[in-house]
């Protein structure tokens, strides 16, 4: 499958990440926590934007362990920035999560994700696929993992996109998201590498798309997985609290 994204419209110097303050702190959210599906084997629950998916060096509250009050075994199977919000699959027990960890290294789930994006997205589908990096001197400087586009030792990254909805009044787009690949902050640098950064994303948003809104409108909003005991399809859908009225289309990127 082909870009819509010629690499010559795109150049090099033009997407330059924000340098956050090292002493940011941690302010997780507090309330209970809404599940989405659950049976002996699995859990998934909606992630709150500003919560870890598991404790960090600088603090043990994170959703895997509020999790884990109630379900000592219970394991996440995949992550979730700290800033994004939305789906994240549990494993009850050590065989689903041995199970299901496999068919995520193999990529069978699927998982799609709707963003705001600064800008009016022309394309209505396509295919990104800048490689990817991590970029040592800022995530030495910083607290945060920065990546950058790097076409001679980053890894291949690609990301379909569907434009859902115009709002040409505030110049921002909806768009779904489906990652092919799963590269740290892998669509906030390919959408601000684009010059489309997601709207509040602190670390790689220019400064009007940053104040646009008080938190990154990122979420995870649909996951297809395999059930470990009889590998029935589980599809969990979970509209983002950004987006009144989500109804996401038939969307471009195959599942």
């Amino acid at each position: 499958m082909s870009s819509s994204l010629p690499r010559k419209t795109i150049h090099m110097g033009c997407f330059a990440p924000n340098e956050i303050n090292a002493d940011y702190s941690y302010n997780p959210p507090v309330g209970p926590l809404k599940i989405l599906y659950a049976d002996e084997e699995v859990l998934v629950v909606n992630k709150p934007t500003g919560l870890l998916t598991v404790p960090g060096k600088k603090s043990t509250d994170s959703l895997t362990t509020r999790i884990k009050e109630q379900l000592p075994l219970a394991n996440p199977v995949h992550r979730l920035d700290t800033s994004t919000s939305g789906i994240v699959l549990y494993a009850k027990d050590q065989a689903s999560c041995a199970f299901l960890s496999e068919e995520f290294r193999c990529r069978r789930p699927i998982k799609r994700y709707c963003a705001w994006v600064w800008g009016v997205v022309k394309e209505p589908f396509g295919l990104i696929d800048y490689p990817l990096a991590k970029d040592q001197a800022r995530s030495s400087k910083f607290s945060a993992p920065y990546q950058k586009v790097d076409y001679v030792n980053g890894r291949t990254a690609l990301t379909y996109f569907e434009v859902l909805e115009r709002d040409i009044a505030r110049e921002i787009t909806l768009v779904a998201l489906t990652p092919h690949t799963g590269r740290t902050h892998q669509l906030r640098v390919h959408m601000a590498y684009w010059g489309h950064p997601i709207v509040g994303d602190a670390l790689y948003a220019n400064e009007v798309a940053r104040q646009m809104a008080p938190a990154l409108c990122l979420h995870a909003f649909y996951l297809a997985f395999s059930r470990p005991k009889d590998g029935a399809k589980v599809r969990v859908f979970c509209p983002p609290n950004f987006a009144a009225g989500f109804v996401p289309k038939t969307l471009y990127a195959p599942e």
